[in-house]
């Protein structure tokens, strides 16, 4: 298993895979993989579980950026020794608590309080993916009125692998 730390160990790592024509099986901790029926077998698999850095909380601003492979759990952890949260219920369960905040935004893991506060995707305001090619592309920023949406409508229909996420709560 490839484990990157960095966003530009993943691109890198993205590129030379989709180079030599290896298939690959994209994930943090995989807890979200029976969601979409049965997984073709894959050459390699990179994880970014050891992407999961704090890298800027502006508690005041209601922002947070983090890597996609920080566990939800330490994402809520984090927002509660600050009064915060984010208004998502990701299905929880056994093997769930392990799940990382790239998976519950890649699945779009909202549960019943989306109704007020919308889903999963509606909370980001930025991200980085890294492509196959081995490019970092950057969308939104740490601006509550950045929508990711509108940077990111072009990367919805390519593979992509999330390796940042911001989020306003």
């Amino acid at each position: 298993m490839i484990t990157p730390r960095t966003p530009q160990e993943l691109a890198d790592s993205l590129r030379e895979l989709s180079s030599a024509r290896r298939t690959i099986l994209l994930g943090g901790a995989f807890t979200k993989n029976r969601l979409g029926g049965p997984i073709t077998p894959a050459d390699e698999t990179v994880s970014t579980a050891n992407m999961r850095r704090l890298l800027q909380y502006e508690p005041k601003d209601l922002t947070i950026s983090v890597e996609a492979g920080m566990p939800w759990a330490e994402l809520e952890s984090t927002l509660a020794a600050n009064g915060q949260m984010i208004p998502l219920d990701p299905i929880t369960g056994p093997g769930w608590e392990t799940a990382t905040v790239g998976g519950v935004i890649g699945a779009n893991c909202s549960g019943p309080r989306r109704r007020l506060h919308g889903t999963a995707r509606d909370m980001v305001i930025g991200m980085t993916f890294a492509t196959l090619e081995g490019k970092l592309v950057q969308s939104g920023g740490m601006v509550v009125k950045n929508r990711s949406e509108e940077h990111t409508s072009e990367l919805q229909s390519h593979l992509n692998l999330v390796c940042r996420l911001l989020l306003e709560k």
